[in-house]
Parts: structure tokens; C-alpha cells; sequence
């Protein structure tokens, strides 16, 4: 059985809640969604409990994921650097797939901070950068991207940057 698991590493709850409704509502209309295809949602709170369940979940470092991990990484958690956490995550666990995001609460910025945000976390190894206000279709895209690509080598699959959008979750 395929496992599908999203960890979503955050100070606050607003992402995972968001995450979790919009997978829910993602994989109850989806009529391809094959039965046999698991998702858990987890919440993780800091950095270092996200080392601490990766650890458990797969072991040693430098050990390629073999199911369908994808990873939401805040750019400003209370316990570290988001851009440090994510350039760790992508060489300790080469395999994960990891989006960065830029909470509402933390933009203050103007586009062209956004926009050096966007191209770091990139740089640090992000696959997909998301920018509040949220929108359920970016969330979905996203999502269904890198848990389709996550049998490609990670040579292949290229970062993707969304931008804000009108309708936001």
C-alpha cells in the first residue's frame, strides 16, 4: 500500500489545518483516487521534533525515503532558520520532497524580498514555494506534483515557485 505522508513543520497550526482540509477534500474528489492509497497529515512544531520523527520514520541519515513523504517547511519557525532546515532536510534525506512556505503572518516584506525568499529556499533545495494567502488549487497542485514525481530522481524533478493568488484559503 502506497503511504502518502505530508509533515507539516510550523510554529503555529494555521498551515496544517489548511493542508489537512484541503487534502481531505482533494482525495474525496478525486474518482481515480485508487483504494489502496493512504495520506496521513502530521503536524510537527519545531525542527528538532521534525529531526526526531524523520529519524524514526526512516532511520539513519543519507537514507533515500521509499514512500511518498513530502515535507512543508515555514521559512520563519521559532526554533530555527526555515532556509538552514530545508538545505539539512535535502542532505540527510536526499529523497523527501520539500515545500517551502511563507506564512501570512510573517510577510512584511515587498515583492522583491519575496522574490529573494522564493530563489534561497530554492537554492537551499525546495521543490515547490508556497506564498500566503493560501490557495487550495496551489496547495493541490503542488501536492499532486511531488507525490507523482516522487518515483523520479531528484536530479529531475525542478523546483516550482507559486505565486499569491486572488483566491486565497
Amino acid at each position: 500500500m502506497q503511504v502518502n505522508r505530508f509533515l507539516v513543520i510550523e510554529s503555529e497550526r494555521n498551515l496544517y489545518t489548511t493542508i489537512q482540509n484541503c487534502i481531505d477534500n482533494h482525495c474525496l474528489n478525486r474518482k481515480e483516487q485508487p483504494q489502496n492509497k493512504e495520506y496521513i497529515v502530521e503536524p510537527i512544531e519545531s525542527s528538532l521534533i521534525a529531526f526526531e520523527r524523520l529519524k524514526s520514520l526512516f532511520g539513519e541519515i543519507n537514507f533515500n525515503p521509499i514512500d511518498h513523504t513530502l515535507v512543508f517547511v515555514d521559512l520563519f519557525l521559532d526554533d530555527c532558520d526555515g532556509l538552514s532546515l530545508i538545505e539539512k532536510l535535502r542532505n540527510d534525506y536526499h529523497g523527501l520532497k520539500i515545500v517551502a512556505f511563507l506564512p501570512e503572518s510573517s510577510i512584511s516584506t515587498g515583492a522583491l524580498e519575496n522574490l529573494e525568499l522564493r530563489n534561497q529556499a530554492e537554492s537551499a533545495g525546495a521543490n515547490a514555494v508556497l506564498i500566503a494567502p493560501f490557495n487550495l488549487h496551489e496547495i493541490v497542485a503542488s501536492v499532486s506534483r511531488l507525490t507523482e514525481e516522487s518515483a523520479a530522481p531528484l536530479a529531475t524533478v525542478k523546483p516550482t515557485t507559486v505565486e499569491r493568488s486572488r483566491t486565497a484559503v
